[in-house]
């Protein structure tokens, strides 16, 4: 399944950057929809989060659940008044319920997360309060405690995270204010004694607030601000390729999730 969990739209201008500044038409939400598997090809409405409207938040699936519908870890995020958070909910799906769990050390919004093989959870980036883009790291372990990481070697907000086939944490692309998109990449192994993080190699284009998703010892990513070409990363080659389509907009799509099916 696929599940939309809050979020914002109409009148968001992308070029406000991570200000914080909001306009009459964004409208912040706190619906949640779902997309079954199988045959039906449409959507459906779910209870609303309980804990208000939220954007700029990270969705996590959890496995371990006692809920009919399932779990989703909801990670930051940021208020219509331009509040940056630093919640943590638990949200039951069948019932919207979100249960507050630890919260993040640093309060950010628009940035890159993933859950880690051995179930703990890795945040990289994004903004916090003043219109801050930053290079701060955290991880969660198991039992919900969060632990500082070593800072990124660039501050990035509007990138995408994922995990490498050897569970290595991947940051993406991004941007930080004022300055143009980046094509960097960087890398870390959560856990080890001496863990940095490292750089990739980059991306033929800088892209930010893009679709990203690991499979089979690639990554595949898609879109962006102002772009709608597709690049794939070759783990054992080491190298980006340009892929042979695009999305269906020169002006490319931005803010959206993506699944692999």
């Amino acid at each position: 399944s696929l599940v939309a969990l809050g979020g914002e739209y109409d009148g968001y201008d992308w070029r406000k950057g991570c200000t914080g500044r909001v306009d009459k038409k964004e409208v912040f939400t706190s619906s949640v929809e779902v997309l079954p598997p199988g045959e039906q090809k449409a959507f459906v409405d779910l209870p609303p989060l309980s804990c208000g409207s939220l954007a700029g938040t990270q969705a996590v699936a959890m496995e371990e659940s006692n809920s009919a519908a399932g779990t989703v870890l909801l990670l930051g995020g940021g208020h219509k008044n331009g509040d940056v958070v630093s919640t943590v909910y638990l949200v039951d799906l069948a019932t919207g319920v979100c249960t507050p769990q630890s919260s993040l050390l640093i309060a950010r919004h628009w940035f890159a997360a993933a859950r880690l093989p051995d179930g703990r959870i890795a945040c990289a980036g994004g903004c916090h309060e003043m219109h801050r883009v930053m290079r701060s790291a955290e991880v969660m372990a198991v039992d919900g405690t969060w632990t500082k990481l070593p800072s990124m070697l660039a501050a990035r907000a509007g990138c995408r995270g994922c995990v490498l086939s050897d569970g290595r944490f991947a940051v993406l692309g991004g941007r930080d204010n004022g300055e143009p998109k980046l094509a960097s990449c960087e890398v870390i192994a959560v856990g080890d004694v001496d863990a940095t993080w490292k750089p990739m190699p980059p991306m033929y284009e800088g892209r930010d607030w893009f679709a990203c998703a690991a499979v089979a010892g690639c990554i595949i990513v898609a879109g962006g601000h102002e772009i709608s070409s597709a690049e794939l990363f070759d783990e054992g080659l080491n190298r980006w390729f340009r892929l042979p389509v695009a999305l269906p907009t020169h002006y490319g799509l931005i803010h959206m999730g993506c699944v692999l099916l």
